[in-house]
């Protein structure tokens, strides 16, 4: 059962005992992140995340790596286009240690200017990382197409152009605006101590109690296309459609057609592209959440000679998903996509995600029983609705690999009835 609290500085925390486990998790999820960066702040959020391993006034950054190593614990963090989150999984006779590491880590982090010109060259290797990988490459590029002009577009990592130009103050002064505890979620689950709101208060009792509220603009989905040219083995391709945000009414609907599309190795996608044609290795689908919007992606990657077949044989498989639908069927995906939940939900640190996620986009968290009856619900007209809405949508095309103009335009007509938008790199 959930409960929740408020701590004396403000914080929301929603905790859930389970029963049977020994382990303990702890999330704090904060209002700080890519969709409320300016564009001179573009990767600040990501590189704050970074500075909060490197030292405290208590602890250098050796000694909280070797504190929860040495309790065979885990701990990490991830930004977000809506958030950042820490987190941390112990046993549950280490849940002081994981709170204290914590907490220290976002009220007495010492952010200093070597430190931060250090990793600065350390998120640039992530970057160069991430650029290695075209199917990353291809995400990124489909975000910067569909959601131009919006904060959504830009790469949460950044620039390294944006980077060099962050500062020390600027740093303090955005954990200054955003850092507080007004912005601040803190998620527990597993097997909890007894007086875990009175640690979480101590822990907390110097975390700054409010700042300013972060606002999103609303996103306007859009259509279009552009590429970018690769000296690699495959093409790849990002296909995106407009969806809905997170907790939208039809959130569970998008992913049970996502599931029946492109989720499964007995999905239309997989079966067709991969089974029956032998056209590329890798090809599934799946929907995007945001606050303000959602999209919904279809993936896939393949030698260059077999481009238009590729296309071809997935603009088949849109087509057939408009009448795939029949009670059967709906039977069946509710089935999968409600073993999916339970089992995913069964850890500490699973739960513990998943209703940090909820309230971060303020959101009611449900219990299992209310997602199983969210997902019972949807009805064969909700999901022929949703269908329609995907395939009546603007269509964005992102590609990368040894690409032609000419070639591109071509696949994006294919798929958007032979739209002409221009593309950005034209």
């Amino acid at each position: 059962m959930y409960k929740k609290y408020q701590l004396s500085n403000g914080s929301a925390v929603i905790c859930h005992q389970i029963d049977g486990v020994k382990s303990f998790a702890i999330g704090i999820y904060v209002k700080a992140c890519s969709n409320y960066e300016t564009t001179a702040e573009i990767g600040i959020s990501h590189l704050i995340e970074h500075m909060m391993f490197k030292g405290t006034k208590k602890y250098s950054a050796k000694q909280i790596a070797e504190l929860i190593d040495d309790v065979g614990g885990v701990m990490n963090a991830y930004t977000a286009k809506d958030c950042t989150a820490y987190y941390a999984k112990v046993l549950s006779e280490h849940a002081p240690l994981a709170i204290d590491l914590l907490a220290d880590m976002l009220t007495n982090s010492l952010f200093l200017s070597d430190d931060i010109t250090k990793e600065i060259q350390v998120v640039k290797e992530e970057i160069a990382m991430y650029q290695d990988s075209p199917e990353d490459v291809a995400y990124e590029l489909l975000q910067s197409v569909a959601y131009a002009n919006h904060p959504l577009a830009a790469p949460i990592l950044g620039y390294a152009e944006s980077l060099d130009q962050l500062t020390r103050q600027s740093i303090l002064d955005y954990i200054a605006k955003y850092y507080t505890a007004d912005n601040t979620i803190i998620a527990v689950a597993g097997d909890l101590p007894d007086d875990l709101i009175a640690q979480l208060n101590a822990a907390f009792a110097d975390y700054r109690p409010s700042g300013q509220q972060g606002a999103v603009a609303a996103a306007q989905f859009k259509g279009g296309y552009d590429f970018i040219n690769k000296d690699i083995e495959q093409n790849h391709i990002c296909l995106g459609f407009n969806g809905v945000p997170y907790g939208h009414a039809d959130y569970y609907c998008y992913l049970l057609i996502s599931n029946v599309l492109g989720g499964t190795s007995s999905s239309l996608l997989f079966q067709n592209v991969r089974e029956k044609q032998g056209l590329a290795y890798s090809i599934y689908s799946q929907p995007s959440f945001f606050k303000q919007a959602g999209h919904f992606t279809i993936y896939t990657s393949y030698r260059a000679q077999n481009q238009l077949a590729v296309a071809q044989a997935i603009v088949e498989c849109l087509t057939a998903l408009k009448s795939h639908f029949d009670e059967t069927v709906l039977t069946r995906a509710k089935t999968q996509l409600k073993s999916a939940y339970i089992l995913g939900l069964e850890s500490s640190a699973s739960m513990m995600g998943a209703m940090g996620k909820r309230l971060i986009y303020d959101v009611a968290v449900e219990t299992i029983d209310q997602m199983m009856a969210s997902i019972d619900a949807i009805s064969l007209s909700d999901v022929q609705r949703c269908i329609n809405n995907l395939c009546d949508s603007e269509v964005a095309l992102a590609m990368v690999g040894k690409l032609k103009a000419d070639d591109v335009k071509a696949v994006y007509q294919l798929f958007s009835n032979g739209a002409d938008n221009e593309s950005k790199n034209s």
